[in-house]
């Protein structure tokens, strides 16, 4: 009991924050572990809510309060699950997001990709009005950061890779202002890098390559380009390249690798280009 603990949000109505306690192991083979949180009052008996997980899934091994994400008025718990752990390898680990609503919890969206190690509220990256969150996976050493909204499926970034440091020793990394869903136009961002330089926005399919045999010491590929998008940076080594996005449902959950390919005259490597880490978008509605 208590292996991971979080401040909780309002998740009863009675004005006053609550507290989540994630329980992935109970001491009872083949239990599941469990997510439940108190009241800071004695209302209620204390509890304010309860979720299982299924048999040998580890459910509670991480938890966070990340406040509306469904639009209902009142504050929400995400909690990972270690399904590999507990499964011997037999099913990945994974997340759900629980719509708190006192006194019956429901799932709003789970995710059984392998993510759930780690989970943490951003609150409202993309000004629509709900919280969003993110969540990470140690043997992808990636992270994935979610656009919520009340319907429809959420839109996710995750970054992934290592920059190779351009001749100002900075590593440049990319980011995205905005969000990834049908019908906008993200600013897809640079920062780190050379500065007053041309760049181009590779956009495509995943990969990962060393470039060493080319002359790009240290430097890898992490998209296969199916097109690209040409800029610069300014005097402070940032850019920011506007990425439209059609309205077509065609695309809904389709992934898109980027990276950012930079001209470095000052580099000692033979190709004078550096290279950011990647990030692949899932578009959303």
């Amino acid at each position: 009991f208590g292996w991971s603990v979080a401040g909780g949000g309002d998740l009863n109505g009675d004005g006053l924050g609550d507290a989540i306690v994630g329980v992935p192991q109970t001491g009872v083979a083949g239990a599941g572990g469990y997510v439940t949180a108190f009241s800071s009052t004695a209302a209620n008996g204390g509890s304010v809510g309860f979720w299982n997980g299924s048999s040998g899934d580890r459910m509670g091994w991480s938890v966070a309060s990340v406040g509306d994400v469904d639009g209902d008025g009142e504050d929400d718990v995400i909690a990972g699950a270690r399904a590999s752990l507990g499964t011997g390898g037999a099913r990945p680990d994974y997340f759900s997001v629980l719509s708190a609503s006192y006194p019956s919890w429901r799932a709003i969206y789970e995710c059984h990709e392998g993510w759930g190690e780690s989970v943490g509220a951003t609150g409202d990256m993309d000004g629509d009005g709900f919280a969003d969150f993110v969540v990470g996976n140690l043997v992808g050493a990636s992270v994935r950061a979610y656009y919520s909204t009340h319907q429809g499926s959420p839109a996710y970034t995750r970054f992934r890779g290592i920059a190779c440091p351009g001749a100002n020793g900075h590593l440049p990394h990319i980011g995205i202002r905005g969000r990834s869903r049908l019908g906008t136009v993200p600013d897809v961002t640079l920062r780190g890098a050379t500065e007053l330089t041309a760049i181009a926005l590779g956009w495509g399919d995943p990969t990962t390559a060393a470039l060493d045999i080319i002359g790009a010491n240290g430097c890898s590929l992490y998209v296969n380009p199916w097109s690209t998008i040409s800029g610069g940076t300014d005097a402070a080594g940032l850019a920011s390249i506007p990425f439209s996005v059609p309205n077509d449902s065609g695309l809904l959950e389709v992934p898109i690798e980027m990276q950012f390919f930079i001209v470095d005259f000052l580099i000692a490597a033979p190709l004078k280009v550096t290279l950011s880490n990647s990030m692949k978008f899932v578009l959303g509605e």
